[in-house]
């Protein structure tokens, strides 16, 4: 099951806009749009505040990319004295976006652009992680020969993060979920 932190896909924003229109029915469905639009952007806003929590640590950024010349795989590390949640909300180059949970627990971008769609997932490092098996992780990542299996060992996922800010039950919870660390 997926569970949506916020998207401005145009299923989400004529939803809002009817809402709007039912209110107002002056309104042109341009108009409606519009301050549908407006309206779920600041809603953006409060699901940053809403994810202000730190993971204590650095979040990898794994990313498939579709490109006009193909797909290709990247990462990206978030470092900083203080990493939060936040931050991945931030990540994006779309115009149409979903942050989202997904069934496996990992909290993920999917951006549509005009060459076609990235993907972002969301993890950290697993406490006790040497910087040779980060740099040999991230190497097969960008290489595009990481596995499932190499996410996992070396990576945690952030979904519980959200989980608890929102109440949703993941399959699978963590075990730091379950401790409560992943506040």
């Amino acid at each position: 099951m997926k569970h949506m932190i916020w998207s401005n896909c145009y299923d989400e924003i004529e939803a809002i806009a009817k809402d709007i229109r039912a209110g107002n029915p002056d309104l042109t469905e341009e108009e409606s749009l519009d301050e549908a639009r407006e309206l779920n952007d600041g809603y953006l806003e409060d699901e940053r505040d809403n994810l202000n929590v730190s993971v204590g640590g650095e979040i990898i950024v794994l990313g498939s990319l579709g490109l006009w010349n193909g797909r290709r795989q990247a990462y990206r590390v978030l470092k900083g004295p203080d990493v939060k949640i936040r931050d991945c909300l931030n990540i994006t180059c779309g115009d149409y976006i979903e942050w989202y949970v997904d069934e496996r627990g990992d909290m993920m971008i999917r951006d549509y652009h005009h060459d076609g769609q990235n993907l972002y997932t969301f993890r950290a490092w697993k406490p006790g992680i040497t910087e040779t098996q980060k740099e040999n992780f991230l190497a097969k990542a960008y290489e595009g020969n990481a596995t499932r299996r190499d996410v996992t060992r070396y990576t945690r996922r952030l979904g519980d993060y959200a989980a608890r800010v929102y109440g949703w039950k993941l399959p699978g919870r963590s075990a730091a979920a379950k401790r409560g660390d992943a506040q």
